[in-house]
């Protein structure tokens, strides 16, 4: 079982907290008593029941009938929403999520450098030498739990969670077209599942529109030779009012797991 699964437990488990407490926040405003249906003869009659006693609610007060109605789904959603916290929040007790693999591969690979979880080409272009040395080294000042350096807590989300779920990757290595021009793309990474190299591209200011501009002008530097989106390029963005978080991250990762 991986990490994967645990994450999705806990957004799970998260979202039912939320819910749960905006349920009874709802429930909070309903008058007390429930509704009780019953059907006689071709006809359904509504009862409000309050202490046990029960009384018909006619036509004219069908808004209170419509009230009570919509108390007993939020009470039966609410009912269901805590029977499923309480089992994962049992879960996730008694099942604690693994710490990552990554720190102990690295210890083992320097112990024997044959030693690799990966086929071992990927294992030689994972722990080799590569050049990163990338354009305006200045703006490199956040560093990861991976020992990278890099330039935004959005990069910094996204290298750590690489590395919490041991995918080979790079950061900031060269990437060389045809015609001599070189790019440093955020991250190159080996797609686990699909077994081939993918660039991971953040684009961190999209309501910037300079850096939208500098963004379409690499976009069409990658589909101009042969690197196209959602293939070869994985994108996330964002902007000051909607920033990256774990959750599309973490999406974007699952992509890459076997």
């Amino acid at each position: 079982m991986n990490n994967s699964f645990f994450y999705d437990a806990e957004v799970r488990l998260n979202y039912l907290h939320r819910q749960i407490k905006e349920l009874e926040t709802e429930l909070s405003s309903f008058p007390p008593g429930h509704i009780q249906i019953h059907k006689d003869r071709k006809w359904f009659k509504v009862y409000s029941v309050i202490n046990g006693k029960r009384k018909y609610l006619p036509k004219a007060q069908i808004e209170q009938a419509k009230s009570l109605a919509r108390k007993c789904f939020l009470e039966h959603r609410l009912s269901l929403f805590r029977k499923e916290s309480a089992a994962l929040s049992s879960f996730l007790k008694h099942c604690p999520v693994p710490s990552s693999e990554a720190p102990l591969l690295q210890k083992l690979h320097l112990l024997n450098p044959d030693f690799s979880p990966y086929p071992k080409e990927i294992s030689d272009w994972f722990y080799g030498e590569f050049d990163h040395h990338s354009p305006n080294p200045e703006g490199l000042r956040l560093r990861s739990r991976s020992g990278n350096i890099v330039r935004s807590k959005s990069e910094l989300m996204i290298d750590e969670m690489l590395f919490q779920y041991h995918i080979p990757y790079h950061y900031e290595e060269q990437l060389c077209f045809p015609d001599g021009t070189a790019i440093y793309p955020d991250f190159k990474v080996y797609n686990l599942r699909l077994r081939r190299f993918q660039y991971w591209e953040h684009n961190g200011m999209m309501d910037n529109a300079d850096y939208c501009d500098m963004f379409h002008r690499k976009l069409r530097l990658y589909t101009q030779n042969g690197f196209y989106p959602q293939i070869d390029l994985i994108m996330t963005s964002e902007t000051a009012a909607n920033p990256l978080d774990m959750e599309q991250i973490h999406f974007q990762i699952k992509q890459l797991l076997p």
